[in-house]
């Protein structure tokens, strides 16, 4: 598994925009391979968080299919967010 984290910083009305997609995406369909996702703020910082079952998975949905959460969330706000990816290791739950 891997966790993949975005981050932008947005202001109030581009933090409008972001939870309207993200309500979109919480009942369309999802990308293969996706096994949990989460949207968080942290100050003036937005994030998305999404475990992937593998890197292929991941590279998949963001590259060929453009269906990552991450990069639906914050193309609608007309952000650019940083993007890391990480091997997970260990898990709780």
């Amino acid at each position: 598994m891997i966790l993949s984290m975005a981050h932008a910083e947005a202001g109030e009305a581009d933090r409008d925009n972001l939870f309207g997609e993200w309500s979109d995406l919480v009942v369309g369909e999802q990308p293969d391979g996706l096994v949990s996702a989460y949207l968080v703020a942290d100050g003036d910082y937005v994030r998305v968080a999404a475990i992937w079952d593998s890197t292929e998975a991941h590279d998949r949905a963001l590259h060929d299919e453009q269906t990552h959460p991450a990069f639906k969330v914050f193309e609608a706000a007309g952000l650019d967010p940083q993007h890391t990816v990480m091997k997970v290791m260990g898990s709780l739950g």
